[in-house]
């Protein structure tokens, strides 16, 4: 085994004794609290379509966001191939034109945290002309805060 981390965790419900569904906030919040992680890590259930489980979380179309196989092979070929989960990256910029200096380098930093070098120059160039807006034109903070979020483009 690589020394990567894993892609996300999975939850085999097969031999779960849930007839009615009942457990079925109990996954969403599960699923919430995945997210909010650092890092934030990917949660999917297997378990069986015929489950009382099943059909309360498709019916709620929870599938978006937790997503649901049938079988361990297939919930770990889909879970492997899923890129990770949004990461953010963020800074305190006071109302002054250096600030779309720090703003360049966030963006540098993200894209090579993110493995995006294609975009490096223009996504400098984008921060920096936003952030110099913000301060010239509207004479405010921009925001008082820049984020910066990634998630690669989904595979569906």
């Amino acid at each position: 085994m690589s020394g990567r981390a894993p892609s996300g965790v999975i939850a085999d419900l097969y031999d779960l004794g849930d007839p009615d569904g009942a457990s079925m906030p109990l996954w969403l919040a599960t699923r919430r609290a995945a997210i909010v992680l650092q890092p934030p890590e990917q949660l999917a259930l297997c378990l069986p379509t015929t489950s009382g489980l099943d059909r309360p979380l498709r019916r709620a179309d929870a599938q978006r966001q937790l997503p649901l196989f049938a079988t361990t092979p297939e919930t770990r070929a889909a879970v492997a191939a899923r890129p990770p989960l949004a990461k953010q990256m963020q800074a305190r910029l006071p109302a002054r034109l250096e600030s779309a200096h720090v703003a360049r380098d966030l963006v540098a930093q993200a894209c090579h945290t993110w493995h995006l070098p294609q975009l490096l120059q223009r996504s400098r160039l984008v921060m920096s002309e936003l952030v110099a807006n913000a301060v010239v034109h509207a004479g405010t903070h921009p925001r008082r805060q820049s984020r910066l979020g990634h998630r690669a483009p989904s595979q569906e």
